[in-house]
């Protein structure tokens, strides 16, 4: 026979077609949420910024805390307060002041940052000997990154994560491949 019983096809596996959203959807939008959402400098887009940092923080046992737990009341309570704080602390008098002296600085730090943090995506395949050239490799989320900046100051927030969703297309179409007798 084809297909003997011993060695049944591979069934699909849910973690794969969830890695694909990951890839796809969730990281583009949050992402573009820390990075881009404030750049804009004003309040409010830097405290939505702050409170979905806030939320990686607490991870994905977000979906597992419980209303009746001291620890969630204390997480959002702390959530609430880094609300307040940048409501506060940042005077509109502080963002015209980076707006007008230091954007340029700001706007290519935020693109650095954001690349420098991908460096983590090489972190098993480069070996040791290589570690210090690891920066090189996210040249391309750099360069992405500004060209995300631009978008979301001239078109709009939607565009910027439009632009990472078709950045991360192609490394989704090598997961699919890679990982092709999964899916069928």
């Amino acid at each position: 026979p084809l297909f003997p019983k011993s060695s049944p096809l591979p069934s699909p596996n849910k973690k794969h077609y969830f890695n694909i959203v990951k890839i796809l959807v969730f990281a583009p939008i949050i992402e573009e949420l820390i990075f881009r959402f404030p750049i804009n400098l004003k309040k409010y887009s830097i405290g939505i910024s702050l409170v979905v940092i806030c939320i990686i923080f607490v991870g994905d046992k977000i979906l597992r805390l419980s209303i009746y737990s001291l620890g969630t009341w204390l997480k959002l309570i702390v959530i609430i307060l880094i609300v307040i704080l940048v409501k506060l602390c940042l005077k509109k008098k502080y963002l015209s002041y980076i707006k007008n002296n230091y954007f340029t600085a700001y706007f290519y730090l935020t693109a650095l940052i954001f690349a420098l943090i991908h460096v983590f995506n090489f972190s098993k395949v480069v070996p040791n000997s290589l570690i210090l050239i690891t920066p090189l490799f996210v040249l391309p989320q750099f360069f992405m990154a500004v060209i995300a900046n631009y978008l979301r100051l001239k078109n709009g927030f939607i565009w910027a994560v439009f632009l990472h969703v078709l950045f991360n297309l192609p490394v989704t179409l090598i997961y699919i491949i890679k990982n092709s007798s999964l899916f069928l």
